[in-house]
């Protein structure tokens, strides 16, 4: 008996938070209502409550919820020790990334939450930023840090680190523009994967680059001053 009612629960849990999801991303966070979510899930209203708290414990269970499974599923590391090449676990790392932006199998909803997040953020997005995005960007600056022979905190490691993830995010937001100018693209398994070591050349090449020519060496006080401007404010620009 007491097994089914804990089954019972999580199955409710889990049909809230997708359910939630899909209005969330259609309606927004504001005009989203706990009365429609518990409709659509075919459960008593007080359940938001006793799963969640409120409706804003709700929005960030979906996002959360989410964002673990994912990279539970394909952590950034995928496997890789510290001690292996830094290209390496670079590749793997792209590749992890990419696999999870493109996967066809996660909702749809969440991208969609995610995208007016990016219009109107709420706290809920600045705790994504602070427990999942900001350690994979870590782990990534460190390692284009250790390619281009630079210092982890340095204005070039964060830079050089946007730039390989703007090339994944390419392929993420702007996926219906390629597939209409290349339609032979696909975003199957085998294109992913080919997208990631295309990437990965791209992003080692303007890397390997950027070490030959002394990426922070030969301009110290120019980029003194950039850093200076760079981690201007508040210092959340720092890990």
């Amino acid at each position: 008996m007491a097994d089914r009612e804990a089954e019972h629960l999580v199955g409710t849990r889990a049909r809230l938070v997708e359910v939630a999801g899909e209005e969330f991303a259609r309606r927004g966070f504001a005009d989203a209502t706990v009365r429609a979510i518990c409709e659509r899930a075919g459960v008593n209203i007080a359940a938001v409550n006793y799963h969640f708290g409120d409706k804003a414990g709700l929005y960030r269970a979906c996002v959360q919820s989410k964002y673990e499974k994912s990279l539970a599923h394909r952590p950034p590391e995928g496997g890789l020790g510290p001690e292996r090449p830094a290209e390496e676990r670079l590749g793997v790392f792209i590749a992890t990334m990419l696999e999870r932006m493109l996967d066809s199998s996660e909702p749809a909803w969440l991208a969609r939450i995610m995208a007016r997040e990016m219009v109107q953020p709420t706290e809920v997005f600045d705790e994504m930023c602070d427990h999942f995005i900001r350690p994979q960007f870590a782990m990534l600056r460190g390692i284009v840090a250790e390619i281009i022979g630079a210092e982890a905190e340095s204005v070039t490691a964060y830079r050089a680190a946007y730039s390989v993830v703007g090339q994944c995010l390419f392929y993420k937001h702007c996926r219906a523009v390629v597939e209409r100018i290349t339609p032979g693209q696909g975003y199957d398994l085998a294109a992913v994967a080919g997208i990631a070591e295309h990437v990965t050349r791209m992003s080692l090449a303007g890397l390997r680059a950027m070490r030959e020519a002394g990426a922070d060496g030969a301009a110290g006080d120019a980029w003194a001053a950039d850093k200076a401007r760079f981690f201007s404010g508040d210092g959340r620009g720092m890990s």
